[in-house]
């Protein structure tokens, strides 16, 4: 089930898993409200040339979701 494996998703710990887990809210993101509030700290820190640094932004949206 799609709703117990988002509940149980860990932490990202690179690009790759925070783009996992987007794709995975956003088949999700028709049953949850505001959905793009939370979604676009994650989305953004994937731009090209960033390094990957989780903050305590990143950590909370994640939460939430």
């Amino acid at each position: 089930d799609t709703l117990e494996e988002a509940a149980q998703w860990r932490m990202p710990r690179n690009f790759n898993d925070v783009q996992r887990f987007n794709g995975m809210i956003q088949y999700l993101s028709q049953f949850l409200k505001d959905v793009t509030v939370y979604t676009a700290p994650l989305s953004s820190m994937c731009k090209n040339g960033k390094e990957f640094v989780w903050s305590d932004l990143q950590e909370k949206c994640f939460t939430e979701l």
